[in-house]
């Protein structure tokens, strides 16, 4: 079956998982790791996902406005958990998701990105606060 929307194959993949197979059955006691876009993070489905066995996974695509700001900020202190996806080490995405760090507590990296021979310069993009 191919779903003509993301949000709609998320929706369906976590109605199969949850209501069919138990996500017991699935993974155990782990946490479930979910890649989400600006446009489900703004979407009431967002509050039918268990925040004690999810985190969020914000996709490397993300434009963090004010908006998904404030719904990010407002989920984190509600209690859910939030990841990077595919982050990435220039500038312009550093920019852009600096005010959301302080509710992120993953960060995953795609390590073919990086420049293995000096990562640490890189990375710190997202150490050093701006002046």
């Amino acid at each position: 079956m191919t779903l003509p929307d993301k949000r709609l194959a998320t929706a369906f993949v976590l109605v199969n998982a949850l209501n069919q197979m138990g996500l017991r059955s699935l993974v155990g006691d782990a946490m479930v790791f979910i890649n989400i876009d600006a446009k489900f993070l703004l979407t009431d489905i967002i509050y039918t996902i268990p925040k004690e066995r999810f985190v969020l996974e914000l996709n490397e695509d993300i434009q963090i406005s004010q908006k998904e700001y404030e719904c990010i900020k407002a989920l984190h202190k509600s209690g859910y958990t939030f990841a990077l996806d595919n982050a990435r080490l220039d500038q312009a995405y550093s920019d852009n998701i600096r005010r959301v760090l302080p509710y992120v507590a993953y960060v995953k990296f795609d390590t073919t990105e990086i420049d293995h021979d000096d990562p640490e310069v890189k990375l710190e993009l997202y150490t050093k606060t701006k002046s």
